[in-house]
């Protein structure tokens, strides 16, 4: 949902980037650096190195790979080999920041559980165990409008089709975009 309002242009990512990045653990040199990956970049040059960057920062070369190393291992950057080139995909990125945006919005101003309303709403029954699993899943994969919609749409009564119908959505998404480049507004 907020991803399409993303490729249309109508949402920022440098915005989005700048109001969420510490909620999903960015510190302010993976900011600066993710940032200018996305301004130096352009369809012909995708792959940004370390030394490039520290043209432009007070980091050094070594710095700038460590935490270039965070982001990839936090999974939120991707380096994909494209045709014979390197490639710096933004995706799974941007991707985490519109699920947090989209459960901000949702959200009311004070904590709601959204397992409870869950489970009370459409009656489905779960363990602990189930709803610490829904939880992650609505930490990382999926947002809060989009899992009650799939209930809805699906009539779910039960946590296996639940996870079931959560697991189908999660592969029917694209890994990443292939016509829209993040690293251009």
């Amino acid at each position: 949902m907020l991803i399409n309002l993303i490729k249309t242009g109508i949402i920022h990512k440098r915005s989005l980037l700048l109001i969420y990045y510490k909620i999903i653990g960015l510190n302010e040199n993976q900011v600066l650096i993710i940032l200018l990956i996305m301004q130096l970049s352009n369809d012909d040059r995708k792959f940004i190195t370390a030394r490039e960057l520290s043209e432009y920062m007070t980091l050094t070369t070594e710095k700038i790979d460590e935490e270039i190393l965070k982001l990839v291992k936090l999974k939120l950057i991707k380096i994909e080999n494209n045709k014979g080139k390197s490639v710096i995909n933004l995706f799974p990125l941007f991707n985490q920041l519109a699920i947090i945006c989209e459960n901000s919005i949702s959200d009311s101003e004070d904590e709601i559980d959204v397992v409870q309303i869950i489970k009370d709403r459409f009656q489905i029954p779960m363990t602990n165990e189930q709803s610490d699993s829904l939880k992650k899943n609505l930490e990382k994969n999926i947002s809060i409008p989009s899992l009650i919609d799939l209930i809805a749409v699906n009539n779910v009564h039960d946590f296996e089709s639940l996870e079931k119908i959560i697991k189908t959505n999660l592969k029917s998404k694209p890994k990443a975009l292939t016509k829209y480049n993040w690293l251009i507004d």
